[in-house]
């Protein structure tokens, strides 16, 4: 529970809510900025309520699925994707979260799923895992997963994104939050991005958002 006087002191100074330890990353820090859950270790922002603005702009620049679709979110985090297309978009989805690391389904647990009022299974597991054992069809996925600032490189892989593309309907829209803020970064990404992104979906584009780079493609 984070008490109302938390919420308030939050717009004049951070407040720590808790830190917790992690197998799969640095020490997880949650704080409360501007009556917002953040949620960083010492290298990145992880979640960040609406303030994430990598999905926040691309949702605001892209059609999305109308209600009741399937929506799978790879790299679950404190739940900032269904937590801005519910506050902003209105949006009613059946969501799927997937999250490797068991101290960030605790904080998101604790301190986020009761803000949300969507349906959302979880499963706390590797995203390439869940891939090749589930078959389900989603109309929109979304890809954010990190360890620290780094992509795993196994996610950077065809086989993936032909996963990720056997995963969705026709016509189902995929999202990816991708590093863009150094000319390695650069680089890397506008490789993935030619090489493998393009080849694998339809219709795809490009979004620049603070560093970082949205992938948007449809099967």
């Amino acid at each position: 529970m984070i008490y109302w006087y938390t919420k308030l002191l939050s717009y004049l100074k951070d407040q720590h809510i808790e830190s917790v330890e992690s197998d799969h990353n640095q020490q997880l820090d949650l704080y409360m900025v501007n009556n917002r859950l953040q949620l960083c270790t010492q290298n990145a922002i992880y979640s960040y309520d609406d303030f994430y603005y990598n999905f926040r702009t691309v949702f605001l620049e892209t059609d999305l699925p109308k209600d009741d679709s399937k929506v799978l979110v790879l790299g679950l985090g404190l739940g900032s994707i269904p937590f801005i297309l519910e506050k902003y978009h209105n949006k009613k989805y059946q969501y799927t979260g997937i999250e490797i690391d068991e101290s960030v389904l605790y904080l998101f647990g604790k301190y986020q799923a009761s803000r949300l009022t969507s349906p959302i299974d979880i499963y706390e597991t590797d995203a390439l895992h869940f891939l090749k054992t589930n078959n389900s069809l989603y109309d929109m996925i979304c890809i954010d997963i990190f360890i620290g600032e780094n992509i795993p490189n196994h996610v950077k892989q065809i086989e993936f994104l032909e996963q990720i593309h056997n995963h969705l309907t026709i016509n189902g829209l995929v999202m990816w939050n991708t590093l863009f803020s150094n000319a390695q970064t650069k680089q890397e990404t506008s490789a993935l991005y030619q090489n493998l992104f393009a080849n694998v979906f339809k219709n795809t584009s490009s979004i620049d958002v603070l560093g970082n780079k949205m992938l948007i493609g449809y099967r």
